[in-house]
């Protein structure tokens, strides 16, 4: 693996500042960058904060730059208070934990603990909101009084580094210089036109965005796709996004795959078609978990595919909790409901898309007006999963395709991807293999 000319800039921006923020968009390979950033710095342990869904990835991204699994601590989604403390504590090179563990009291003296030799924050956006964040325990690593952090140098990687008005940056020119950025209000009233609202002052836009680029431009860096050579022809970038089942989820799932029976309920299953599908159901969940994080940090319109209905319901719902705006098609959808859900797609600007790969057989046209497409499940005839991904990469799209692929590790999920990379259909012989394997590669 290589760097990029573009990420080697990148790398060096980090490396000569104490603090810098990597602000590419989605998709470019920020990753990539704060690792490379992290290892060329050289010393260690340095804490790496990012949303709880990403540890994994992270993981694996870490490794395949020749990082030793045993110098990679983690706390993922779901583990107890000991796990967390285990990470923090650890002698491991590098620490993965998430933002909730910034966010509470009982971590707060070990993630500002003067150990640490470098701070990555990886979403970093997720540090623009108030009190009950993880920025109200973040922001004490520059104070004197608190943390010996002064000196200690923080990068933070986001493609969406505003997301409402321009004080969603003011979190990182604090970091940058606490005494000249003190005040979030003061840094609204001089870049942007404000007004007081009935309860507090409400922003509009900056009063000057040249100079607003230029103060942004002495310590971040942002570039478009068309800036990035390597990158400005690209019509799609496909990443992975692996998941971890929490422990309970994964022993069910093994004893499945053992007995054909659910431990839990002790169902018998009766056939590989059974089999698969019980093995499929008990990921949706944390695939939803995962799903409703991710919208947080990838505004604008999505298209969410499932393989099943009862997934792709399943998410839609999940999502509707959440408050997201959603639309819904799958094979069982009336001409009607699809003509009124693709409408909504298209005029709603954060419009989440929830559907079947195999409706797309069926004619979703206009859809190219956004550009992210998330695979929940994936079909194992990569045919299919290509078809439904050219309803967006297709004449008339404008930017590049960025192309998720979320899949449960340790999982049938995996035997699925092995299949549709070898552009196989024979599912029956595919779960034999399965189930004759002790364990499995989890890339």
């Amino acid at each position: 693996m290589k760097l990029s000319p573009e990420q080697v800039t990148a790398v060096n921006n980090c490396l000569e500042n104490l603090t810098y923020g990597v602000f590419d968009p989605p998709g470019a390979g920020k990753t990539a960058i704060a690792i490379n950033a992290i290892v060329e710095h050289g010393q260690f342990p340095t804490l790496v904060t990012l949303p709880a869904h990403l540890i994994p990835q992270w993981k694996l991204q870490l490794e395949l730059w020749g990082v030793p699994s045993e110098e990679i601590a983690a706390a993922p989604r779901g583990c107890g208070p000991e796990i967390r403390h285990a990470a923090l504590s650890s002698d491991s090179a590098i620490s993965l934990v998430s933002y909730n563990t910034w966010a509470s009291y009982d971590y707060m003296p070990e993630c500002l603990d003067p150990r640490w030799k470098a701070f990555a924050f990886d979403e970093a956006h997720r540090l623009r909101t108030g009190k009950a964040s993880a920025w109200h325990h973040v922001k004490l690593a520059r104070t004197k009084s608190r943390t010996k952090h002064t000196k200690t140098p923080m990068w933070l990687f986001t493609g969406t580094p505003i997301v409402k008005d321009a004080t969603d940056v003011w979190p990182f020119m604090f970091l940058v210089n606490k005494y000249k950025y003190g005040s979030r209000e003061r840094f609204a009233r001089d870049t942007c036109y404000t007004y007081q609202g009935d309860y507090k002052i409400e922003v509009g836009a900056v009063r000057d965005p040249e100079a607003f680029r230029e103060l942004l431009g002495q310590h971040s860096i942002r570039r478009s796709w068309r800036e990035i050579p390597s990158l400005a022809g690209l019509r799609q970038r496909s990443v992975d996004f692996p998941l971890e089942l929490d422990p309970r989820t994964l022993h069910r799932h093994r004893t499945i795959r053992r007995d054909y029976r659910d431990p839990e309920t002790g169902e018998p299953l009766e056939s590989s078609a059974q089999m698969i599908h019980a093995l499929r159901r008990l990921t949706i969940p944390t695939k939803a978990e995962a799903v409703t994080e991710f919208v947080l940090d990838h505004p604008g319109r999505l298209l969410l595919l499932a393989w099943y209905r009862d997934s792709a319901r399943f998410l839609a719902n999940a999502l509707e909790r959440k408050k997201h705006t959603v639309a819904y098609i799958d094979g069982s959808t009336s001409e009607a409901k699809r003509a009124e859900a693709i409408a909504r797609y298209k005029t709603e600007p954060n419009c989440i898309l929830v559907g079947t790969i195999g409706s797309m057989k069926e004619g979703w046209d206009g859809l190219q007006v956004g550009y992210q497409v998330l695979f929940a499940e994936q079909h194992y005839v990569s045919a299919d999963n290509e078809q439904a991904l050219r309803r967006i990469l297709r004449r008339g799209q404008k930017q590049p395709v960025l192309v998720y692929w979320l899949y449960a590790l340790k999982s049938f999920d995996m035997r699925v991807r092995k299949v549709a990379a070898k552009r196989a259909a024979n599912i029956e012989q595919a779960l034999g293999e399965f189930i004759e394997e002790e364990e499995w590669n989890t890339r």
